[in-house]
């Protein structure tokens, strides 16, 4: 005879096996898979997840709170070709300046060398390898955006974001000008030059006050220098101004952004970029 504690006993038991089937349940049900499947969106086309060798579709599924891809499938997007280590269960991928290092179910990893941990490892299901698509795509310089409502996953590999680490600030370049790293002058500047368009490059210089007093300085400078500046303007809502300097020396034309970071204000000066594609950086930091 089974007395009323006994049964609360089984009811919560019986709760605690349903909450860890169904948090679980995705990754060890192919059907259940397929169901609450993951779709992944490339620079606007959904990712083909056909399995050409098990002849089954092996989509993203969701496992833990984050999105998990098929190895080959999520290196892809970036045409970099994995390794498989079968010794010790890892991976290893090379690309863009960048060299991965993974093993299933474990959370730490390597980046160019350097030891991290990730909060979901790669994980094995349907005898494919699957790895997480955020860690993934963030080390290759693309911040991937999750759509809850639609499920899915969008990557945009067209743009890159570069990360200023002392300035705090991150910006999107589009891949067609395939800037490199940023390069680290001194405490308030940076360097980025195209790898591909030599003449493309961006200096950020960093200023410590804020974006009046420093257009108090620089437009105080204007009519002692109007060989050099033009005026500085303000072209939208967001503090950002704009002005072009003329470089006398090597007699070119560069424009100048000025955006407003916290207390301080960046200067942004533009070689061989137009002021539209300049701008879309410039806006992009906000």
């Amino acid at each position: 005879m089974i007395n009323m504690k006994q049964k609360y006993l089984i009811i919560i038991f019986i709760l605690l096996i349903g909450f860890t089937g169904s948090s679980m349940a995705v990754a060890d049900n192919y059907e259940e898979l397929i169901k609450n499947k993951v779709i992944i969106i490339v620079n606007g086309e959904e990712l083909n997840t056909f399995d050409q060798v098990q002849k089954v579709d092996m989509p993203a599924f969701i496992y833990n709170d984050r999105t998990l891809l098929p190895l080959r499938t999520m290196f892809r997007i970036f045409d970099i070709v994995p390794k498989w280590n079968p010794k010790n269960r890892s991976i290893t991928a090379e690309g863009q300046n960048k060299k991965i290092w993974l093993q299933i179910d474990n959370e730490n990893v390597k980046v160019n060398e350097q030891n991290m941990k990730i909060d979901v490892p790669a994980k094995i299901f349907n005898n494919r390898t699957y790895v997480p698509v955020r860690f993934i795509s963030e080390t290759f310089g693309i911040q991937p955006i999750w759509d809850g409502v639609k499920r899915r996953v969008i990557i945009n590999t067209l743009e890159k974001n570069i990360f200023l680490k002392d300035f705090n600030v991150s910006f999107k370049a589009k891949d067609e000008v395939d800037f490199g790293q940023p390069v680290k002058l001194r405490d308030s500047m940076y360097q980025i030059m195209s790898k591909s368009r030599p003449g493309t490059k961006i200096y950020i210089v960093k200023h410590s006050e804020k974006i009046d007093k420093t257009l108090l300085k620089i437009t105080a400078e204007i009519p002692l220098k109007t060989e050099d500046f033009t005026e500085i303007s303000k072209i939208d809502n967001r503090n950002i101004y704009y002005g072009e300097y003329l470089n006398r020396l090597e007699n070119t034309k560069t424009g100048i952004f000025l955006t407003a970071l916290d207390k301080s204000t960046l200067i942004w000066y533009f070689y061989g970029m137009d002021f539209d594609s300049a701008k879309e950086i410039v806006e992009s930091i906000y």
